[in-house]
């Protein structure tokens, strides 16, 4: 993207943020078929071509190429490729479910209701319904 050109307003690699913008950008599935949500130096032939690739590396390789495209100092521009990887499908923390922390804060940590999980509990405590 050259300084005259609009800014992509996506898709993007969930995995880099890279703008997919042309056909060549996208990844491929084992198939060869396109994959929209990643790009082609992330995904390709239905894998990740750097499995091993952690969050903290990929926000420094983005980084480091943000700070040279946009001529942004390397701490902005890691702070800022740090708020668009939380949004990225590869890195997003999967959402806690509220039965677990239920569970987890519950006396017996959740193990009484594993222990009894598949009994009918008697008559008297079902009560009237």
């Amino acid at each position: 993207m050259n300084a005259t050109s609009a800014p992509s307003l996506g898709p993007f690699c969930q995995s880099c943020g890279m703008p997919l913008e042309r056909p060549e950008d996208f990844g491929t599935s084992k198939e060869g078929f396109r994959v929209n949500d990643y790009c082609a130096f992330c995904f390709a032939k239905g894998a990740f071509t750097r499995p091993e690739l952690t969050r903290a590396q990929v926000l420094s390789e983005i980084g480091r190429i943000l700070a040279a495209k946009l001529d942004l100092a390397e701490t902005e521009a890691k702070a800022a490729a740090d708020r668009v990887a939380g949004d990225l499908k590869r890195w997003r923390q999967p959402a806690r479910r509220a039965g677990r922390a239920r569970a987890a804060e519950h006396p017996a940590g959740g193990r009484a209701r594993v222990a009894n999980a598949g009994r009918k509990a008697p008559r008297a405590a079902r009560g009237a319904a």
